[in-house]
């Protein structure tokens, strides 16, 4: 507990910097009674993400908010300061003796503060899955966060949607950054806050008569910044006179920023024009007080952004002078916008730095740079857009009052043709007399700081004829929900794509595509064939599951661009191939490294030619779907091929190269590091590679790394008489991973008496951390130490090599037998054993006993509501699907009497006790 220090000390020690007189008020008047206000509206550059310390500070003393916090920013291309501010909580929590007693009072002891976030080291880690009981952060985007929560799970099998559900909807407190720029996302999570508290909206229909005594926890959500829509009925909380006295508050509310507009000329270019005051401002600035100054361009456009950013490069490279381009747009992968994060760093451009530079900086970026980003630029020259957005651009320049901001708009005039509508040049209008409104400094330029945007805002009529529309967005209710929460099944009539939940319907929305280059496709290459030949679906089914598409490699964009590219870039590579049909060029080099020298160790492809499989297409759960050559590639017609990758992923050898500075460019030959070989490091330490997944090509089928264990190994080069002379081997860190099953491959065994008794201690740990009744805990205890019942099954042995004699095992160390194990559910029998034989401590008349029969058939995902029946011997067809039959009307009933995330949230606790128990025999091992 806390209350032995003070909140400002604390708070100090955990921020390294100290609180404002709001963030002690939020703390004391709200978050330590567990009352949260409607909504957080704090102008930009005074400490919203802070709110995150608050809530950890809260928590510690005891105060009855959720364990989880989900800070939700509304971008795609996000480079969050909610990640690098998450990161340093953990690092001081964990460092700052001062601190020992809220490591306390949050239960963490030595234990590090879980995080999980879009970027670095972090990135989807779910370290915040893997207890149920401890506190945790989750940083996403509203895609993100929101398709995990409606049971979707962008990138995730279905058999680990209802886990990430479940944890997401229970127990957890969202903070939604810059709320009015998500305002569907946000009317979301209101009605599951809602529907699950049954205080409105959907009248409690999203919860069930069993939930009680405040389990399943609670699920809060909690706008941050101007959340357009508010009656005086539920004011948020805001400064007062009191917190604009301190000199900090003041000194940023008054921040210097001299606003002017122009019209653009009906000759001019946008781009060439939003270039050239750039660069005049910059050299003014120069030459005015001789420091380098960061001017910051903002573009409603990308292709407006690249061709400033091209201007700009170009000039410098012609006048021999110093400033340095940087671009910052989305449609990158994780890796580059890393890259991108840590090139702002260097340059001063983020947090409350110091203001001296080596060089000059421009920022040329899109929306991109406008949310989720603590820019802080000299200057800014920018086009002129929506007010929200006007608004989150002003905020990126001179955003801690430290000098005099020059601000440039660039009025281009109304939209032509029908985007956007009348509304879009009413609005237009609108935001024009919204600047001409700000009040004039003596030189006739405009303020346009914190305080004088918010005088403007005292006109709420005003403000909301230059706001974008919120698109029309449908209804969530109790059907749709439960449709969603039936993962097991492939495909169901009544289960929509979620995106309109989560923003709306928006006009003009393209579909959008993924692409990510790898280094090794499943293609094998036959010694007597002409090129290499896919392999079997199965084999094919088995590699994207055992390596599915990670966060870091993915760069998504819109499917148009992402077909115009492949069509493109196929053309380009044609020719050359058809000259020389056995290149094998990785990058354009030869299979050789930069010295010259063959690579052999790392680089075993198969050979490149027009009708090689050179991309495979998966689906959201990244099932295979398709598959494309080049030569199909450049020959599909344009329509054709948008149509066959909408709402895809498109997994390209890394060899077709086509990416330039992070962006798709079909006239780039260069070399696209690929996270197979850690971007460029292959040799490094596997501890240091940038996710849970390594793919590599070796003699031998068991051939992998210290510290990882094989998952799948397939032949990937087999002589004419059809053995392997390499493997492609998939291997994962031994001690995290999506899939459960491959846990139960250990670097020792483990018989199954042990491993069920360590789950339940497991569970009962996290079942008192939780406060559960009794009860609840011996249900839950009882579940976790039958839950592996089935592996006992002679063909479960069989399949997992486990060792004559001794048995049953629950952990073999060796990969299991495909063939031998025939689909065999060892969950399905688990639960009809516990079903037969009863459950310890669990009366059968009791409902408890349904409920864990449940968690016992679905601990892996499964009985969501079907089940896989086929490898049970002992069981006749008949009533081996009756069985499963009562299984998916007990998931049915149950999900009536807990609501879709009560259920999921209880499923989750067993999930966790398991993993908990295998984590414990691998640090065992260790």
């Amino acid at each position: 507990m806390i209350r032995s220090i003070e909140f400002e000390d604390a708070f100090h020690a955990l921020t390294r910097h100290p609180p404002f007189p709001w963030q002690r008020r939020l703390f004391e008047e709200h978050f330590s009674t567990g009352a949260l206000p409607s909504a957080v509206d704090i102008p930009t550059g005074l400490g919203k993400t802070a709110v995150m310390a608050v809530w950890l500070l809260a928590r510690a003393a005891g105060a009855a908010l959720p364990r989880r916090l989900v800070y939700v920013v509304d971008r795609r291309a996000v480079v969050d300061q909610a990640t690098a501010f998450a990161e340093t909580l953990r690092e001081n929590l964990k460092n700052d003796e001062r601190l020992a007693p809220v490591r306390s009072g949050l239960g963490l002891g030595d234990a590090l503060l879980p995080i999980s976030t879009l970027r670095g080291q972090h990135v989807d880690n779910r370290e915040w899955m893997s207890d149920p009981a401890a506190p945790a952060i989750i940083v996403g985007t509203v895609d993100m966060i929101g398709s995990r929560l409606l049971f979707e799970g962008y990138g995730l099998s279905r058999r680990m949607r209802p886990f990430a559900a479940g944890l997401l909807g229970c127990d957890v407190m969202v903070l939604l950054d810059e709320a009015h720029l998500a305002r569907p996302f946000q009317r979301l999570l209101e009605a599951i806050q809602e529907g699950r508290s049954g205080s409105g909206g959907c009248a409690g229909e999203l919860t069930g008569p069993a939930a009680q005594n405040g389990f399943p926890p609670p699920f809060r959500v909690l706008p941050l910044s101007a959340t357009l829509g508010h009656g005086p009925e539920t004011q948020p909380f805001g400064l007062e006179a009191d917190d604009e006295a301190d000199e900090t508050v003041r000194k940023r509310l008054e921040a210097h920023k001299s606003l002017t507009v122009d019209h653009l000329g009906e000759e001019s270019d946008l781009a060439e024009a939003l270039a050239k005051w750039a660069w005049d401002v910059m050299q003014a600035a120069f030459v005015s007080n001789g420091q380098a100054p960061a001017v910051a361009v903002f573009c409603d456009f990308r292709k407006d952004a690249e061709k400033v950013a091209d201007i700009l490069r170009k000039r410098v490279s012609e006048e021999m002078s110093r400033p340095h381009v940087i671009l910052f747009v989305g449609g990158r992968r994780m890796y580059e916008r890393q890259k991108a994060a840590d090139e702002l760093q260097e340059h001063r451009l983020v947090g409350d730095t110091a203001r001296t530079r080596s060089e000059p900086v421009f920022l040329v970026a899109t929306s991109a740079g406008e949310v989720g980003v603590d820019l802080d630029t000299d200057h800014m020259i920018c086009d002129l857009v929506a007010w929200e957005r006007m608004v989150q651009r002003l905020g990126r320049v001179n955003r801690y009052g430290k000098g005099k901001a020059h601000i440039h708009v660039i009025d281009q005039g109304p939209p032509n043709g029908k985007k956007g509508g009348e509304h879009a040049i009413t609005r237009h209008k609108a935001v024009r007399a919204l600047l001409d409104a700000l009040p004039r400094d003596s030189d006739g330029r405009r303020r346009a700081n914190p305080r004088t945007l918010r005088d403007l805002a005292a006109n709420p009529a005003r403000v909301a004829a230059a706001t974008t529309l919120m698109p029309l967005y449908p209804a969530l209710t109790r059907p749709l929900v439960d449709a969603w929460a039936m993962t097991s099944l492939d495909g169901h009539a009544g289960r929509p794509e979620v995106a309109p939940w989560l923003r709306g319907w928006v006009e003009d929305d393209e579909p959008r595509t993924a692409v990510i280059w790898r280094r090794y496709l499943p293609p094998r290459f036959r010694a007597d064939s002409d090129g290499p030949e896919i392999p079997p679906d199965r084999d094919v089914r088995g590699f994207f599951a055992a390596a599915p598409p990670q966060a870091m490699e993915i760069l998504d964009t819109q499917t148009s661009l992402v077909a115009d590219w492949v069509r493109k870039r196929a053309r380009r590579k044609l020719p050359n191939l058809r000259k020389d049909a056995a290149a094998t060029t990785v990058g354009g080099d030869g299979g050789r490294g930069a010295d010259g020298e063959a690579d052999e160790a790392r680089i075993d492809p198969v050979p490149f030619t027009p009708d090689s499989p050179i991309a495979f297409l998966v689906d959201g759960a990244n099932r295979p779907v398709g598959v494309l050559s080049l030569a199909q590639m450049g020959g599909m017609k344009p329509e054709n091929l948008k149509r066959y990758l909408a709402g895809r992923r498109l997994v390209v050898d890394a060899r077709l190269g086509g990416l330039r500075d992070g962006l798709l460019d079909d006239r780039s030959d260069t070399a696209t590091p690929t996270i197979e070989d850690n971007w460029g490091d292959p040799g490094g330490d596997p501890e240091s590679y940038a996710w849970n997944l390594r793919v590599d090509v070796g003699p031998d089928s068991d051939q992998v790394a210290d510290g990882w264990q094989s998952v799948s190994a397939a032949p990937y080069r087999v002589t004419v008489e059809g053995d392997a002379v390499s493997w492609l081997i998939v291997s994962r860190r031994r001690d995290v991973g999506e899939s459960e099953d491959a846990r139960a491959v250990a670097r020792k065994a483990q018989l199954l008496d042990e491993h069920q008794h360590w789950a339940g201690e497991e569970a009962a740990r996290i079942a008192t951390a939780l406060g559960l009744t009794h009860e609840d805990t011996s249900m839950l205890v009882a579940a976790a130490r039958h839950h592996d019942d089935g592996k006992a099954a002679p063909r479960w042995q069989r399949a997992f090599g486990a060792m004559e004699g001794g048995g049953p095992y629950a952990k073999t160390t060796k990969a299991p037998n495909q063939s031998v194990l025939n689909g065999f559910r060892h969950e399905f029998k688990s639960a009809l054993d516990a079903e037969k034989n009863g459950l310890d401590a669990v009366d059968r008349t009791d409902a408890r006993f349904d409920l864990a029969l449940h968690l016992i058939a679905a601990h892996h995902g499964h009985a969501r509501p079907g089940i896989g029946i086929e490898g049970h011997d002992d069981l006749p067809p008949s009533e081996a699907e009756a069985a499963a039959q009562t299984i998916a009307m007990r998931f049915a009933r149950l999900q009536r009497a807990w609501g879709p995330w009560g259920l999921a949230w209880w499923e989750a606790l067993l999930r966790a006790a398991d993993q908990a128990a295998s984590r414990r025999l691998e640090e065992d091992a260790s």
